[in-house]
């Protein structure tokens, strides 16, 4: 609308308050029909908050899977045998990643359209919780690779088997993960009270394990923090 003003002003070479008028009229006409094209436009909200529901659905099967993954470690009895030694499966042994990746991507782009199409309600919300949940799967995914560097089920594991079903019973958008970070405090504190490792093999698995301890605790502190910049906005 701007160029084409413009060029009126060019072409008559003139700027009486008469034609100034006439073009403050029909700047008028052209945004009131803009904004109403805007709010006739379909509203995709409906299918963005499915998503939400749709990407909170599989990463709770994900967390769920992890803390299975973990608990399918077959023992070893030969302590000869490092780490280093053990070859690592591939993160596709969780290929429900690659389906919650494309399904992730198609969700924001999805969100991000209806915030280019929306003229007054507030999609940063959307948009925010998704790339959240986003974030998660990647610390997700980390967590398989750890877990794969372990090469048998050791006790030490039992609690963290134990603590991600529980975090996969009590996922959803509500959650703020408050009650479970402050469990996690509550493992750290059971982990220091246990005997030292006494070989290689037990370190090298307890520092594993550890390592998985800090990425669940990012993986709920992630939630947590989103709750406290937009909690007011959930629905």
């Amino acid at each position: 609308m701007n160029a084409v003003l413009t060029t009126h002003f060019l072409i008559e070479k003139r700027m009486d308050s008469s034609f100034i008028l006439n073009e403050i009229a029909l700047l008028a006409i052209g945004m009131g029909i803009g904004i109403l094209l805007n709010m006739l436009m379909v509203n995709n909200i409906k299918r963005i908050k499915k998503n939400q529901l749709d990407v909170d659905k599989m990463i709770k099967e994900c967390v769920n899977n992890v803390a299975k993954l973990l608990e399918s470690k077959k023992d070893i009895n030969n302590e000869d045998i490092y780490i280093d030694t053990i070859p690592n499966e591939n993160i596709n042994n969780c290929p429900e990643f690659e389906d919650l990746d494309d399904f992730l991507e198609d969700s924001l782009e999805a969100a991000y359209n209806n915030a280019k199409n929306t003229l007054l309600s507030d999609t940063k919300y959307h948009i925010s919780y998704l790339d959240m949940r986003k974030h998660q799967v990647s610390i997700l995914k980390s967590m398989v690779e750890h877990i794969n560097k372990v090469p048998t089920f050791i006790k030490q594991a039992q609690p963290l088997s134990y603590f991600l079903k529980k975090i996969s019973y009590n996922f959803n958008e509500d959650n703020t993960a408050e009650e479970l970070l402050e469990e996690i405090n509550s493992l750290k504190e059971i982990y220091r009270k246990e005997k030292l490792p006494s070989t290689r093999v037990e370190f090298e698995n307890r520092a594993i394990l550890f390592q998985l301890l800090i990425d669940i605790e990012i993986f709920l502190k992630t939630k947590n923090d989103f709750i406290l910049e937009f909690g007011s906005d959930i629905e």
